[in-house]
This record gives C-alpha cells, sequence and structure tokens, in this order.
C-alpha cells in the first residue's frame, strides 16, 4: 500500500512540474535586469533606455518600449513582458 500512495504520489508531482507556469508566475521567475545584462547591455544602458521611455508621453511608452523590444532580437513574449516592467520601474517617474 505504501508503495501505491507513494508512486501515486511521485506520478502526480511529475505532472505537475511538466505543466507550464502561469504567465504571471512565469513573468515573476524572470530576473530582468540578468536578462538585460546578458542580452542587451553590450549596446545599451538601462539608464538610456528609461531615459529614452521618459522622453515619450507617459500612455505611448509601453507601446513605444514593445516596438523597441520587438526590433532587437526580441526574446519569447514573457521575458520582453517582464524586460519592459523592469524598464519602466527604472524611469524617474516611477521612482
Amino acid at each position: 500500500m505504501k508503495r501505491t500512495a507513494l508512486a501515486a504520489l511521485f506520478a502526480a508531482g511529475a505532472a505537475a512540474a511538466v505543466q507550464p507556469l502561469p504567465a504571471s508566475a512565469a513573468q515573476d521567475a524572470i530576473d530582468a535586469e540578468k536578462v538585460f545584462a546578458t542580452r542587451c547591455a553590450r549596446c545599451h544602458t538601462a539608464d538610456k533606455v528609461a531615459t529614452s521611455i521618459e522622453k515619450r508621453p507617459p500612455e505611448g511608452r509601453e507601446a513605444w518600449l514593445a516596438q523597441f523590444l520587438a526590433g532587437h532580437f526580441p526574446p519569447d513574449e514573457p521575458t520582453r513582458k517582464a524586460l519592459a516592467e523592469w524598464l519602466l520601474s527604472r524611469t524617474r517617474s516611477a521612482r
């Protein structure tokens, strides 16, 4: 009986492990600062991107940033969203 219960528990855990994370959980797991450092910092500084964001009207910032990220070796959607949130948080108006 113990083996059957352990096998069932193991199978349930394995099934849960292969389920994709919900978008918000996946985004929370992304270290956007590290992604920026490894994928973007060779050509851009976070402060300069934040300054470029601030030059746009507040209502157009997210759209501009989405377009900017899409044109720069775009990562997958959750990573783009995490990067956008992190970069927006670095603007003076967000501090």
